[in-house]
């Protein structure tokens, strides 16, 4: 089993919901047990555009570790907020602690 496989079937039994639209940008969040949460950032456009996550909208204050869970990459620490260009009709998805 994957790590991502492994985050679809949390054992916490939340859901994931949306915590921002803006045109056609879209960020989604899911709670997991260990107190990390999972994002999704969504482009529903043309055009690669830059999706900017505010990190008190999901909850966290101060610093958060930002782990991209499909390159399976380590993207560091972030204050305040994350940002990442997401190419068209395309999606990023983050574990965040």
């Amino acid at each position: 089993m994957n790590s991502t496989s492994r985050l679809t079937q949390d054992s916490s039994g939340l859901q994931g919901h949306r915590v921002s639209e803006e045109g056609p940008i879209e960020i989604w969040m899911k709670p997991l047990k260990d107190g990390s949460k999972v994002v999704g950032l969504f482009n529903c456009e043309q055009g690669t555009l830059k999706v900017t996550l505010q990190l008190r909208d999901i909850g966290i204050a101060g610093t958060a570790a930002v782990r991209d869970l499909w390159q399976r990459k380590d993207l560091g620490l972030f204050s305040g907020s994350f940002s990442a260009a997401v190419g068209e009709h395309q999606m990023m998805l983050l574990k965040i602690r």
